[in-house]
């Protein structure tokens, strides 16, 4: 039975399936580290670069808690909405990516931000989309 393995007393368990999880859990692995490593790089650049003579380390810090609030919030604001609207489209036989893009553009600066200009403001803050544009 090729493409199987059996443990003693267990069932069949697929290679197919073992390789999967190992390279999915690898490439999560890889992410995280490699988003750590990045954030490292981050926080040591901007700690010093931005650190001006009149602000003090825990006015930076709270900025940066202030930016990671708001960036995590866009997130998951952007995934929730898009993965609903990607649901109702596929209800209307569309394709999900279709209802992705076009939640997309409601939450951009085009729409939301014109129509509800608070909520853009609060949800991705002028001086958040600036710090990480920068």
């Amino acid at each position: 039975m090729s493409g199987t393995r059996s443990h003693a007393g267990s069932p069949f368990v697929p290679i197919r399936l073992v390789r999967t999880t190992v390279a999915y859990a690898a490439m999560i692995a890889a992410t995280v580290a490699i988003f750590w490593g990045i954030r490292a790089v981050g926080e040591a650049h901007s700690s010093a670069a931005a650190l001006a003579p009149h602000e003090s380390a825990a006015a930076v810090a709270k900025a940066s808690g202030e930016t990671l609030f708001h960036v995590l919030l866009a997130l998951v604001v952007v995934i929730t909405v898009a993965r609903g609207m990607g649901a109702l489209f596929r209800r209307f036989q569309q394709p999900a990516v279709i209802g992705e893009v076009v939640v997309g553009i409601l939450l951009g600066p085009s729409l939301l931000g014109r129509v509800v200009p608070e909520a853009s403001a609060f949800l991705l803050p002028p001086s958040v989309s600036r710090r990480s544009s920068a």
